[in-house]
């Protein structure tokens, strides 16, 4: 199985995705055997955009297909998921019915997820409670979001976001 994600995340500040800056990118491989590689450049911006499409739109005028075979041998194919086990920061905006009545914290545990920490209220911040859930999969909180959702438990889009070690 191969884990595959490209989205928003909390990140220590020690790890080498946080230090990047302006139109840099970065991604974190890690394996059994090889530990943690990093690899970073450059990324998006006007420079490197154009460069890509242009070497894009050559590759197809040219009929240049890329090849599907190393050495003769077939690439092998991997499920990709993206439904990782991490822990969640959650901010919900949530109307005062499904406070009181409990049915915020009911969903979250239907879906097996444990907030470990409450936060109080932020400057700024209404009444959103913001919490943060022990590692879960993300499919289960994406499920709880949505019951949540289709409940009208909430006034406004909830804020979730990975946190990740």
């Amino acid at each position: 199985e191969l884990l595959a994600v490209a989205q928003p995340a909390l990140v220590p500040l020690g790890s080498p995705l946080a230090q990047t800056k302006d139109n840099q990118n970065a991604v974190v491989s890690s394996g059994t055997y090889g530990g943690e590689t990093v690899f970073a450049g450059r990324g998006a911006g006007g420079g490197p955009t154009s460069v890509a499409v242009v070497s894009d739109l050559l590759s197809v005028a040219q009929a240049k297909a890329p090849s599907l075979a190393v050495g003769g041998d077939e690439l092998k194919s991997y499920f990709v998921t993206g439904d990782m086990e991490c822990a969640y920061y959650l901010r919900l905006n949530l109307r005062r019915e499904a406070t009181r009545s409990g049915a915020f914290q009911k969903i979250l545990a239907k879906h097996g997820l444990e907030p470990n920490l409450t936060l109080q209220k932020l400057r700024g911040l209404k009444s959103s409670p913001v919490l943060t859930l022990e590692p879960c999969r993300t499919s289960a909180v994406e499920a709880a979001l949505q019951e949540l959702v289709d409940a009208h438990c909430l006034s406004e889009r909830p804020l979730a976001l990975p946190i990740l070690g």
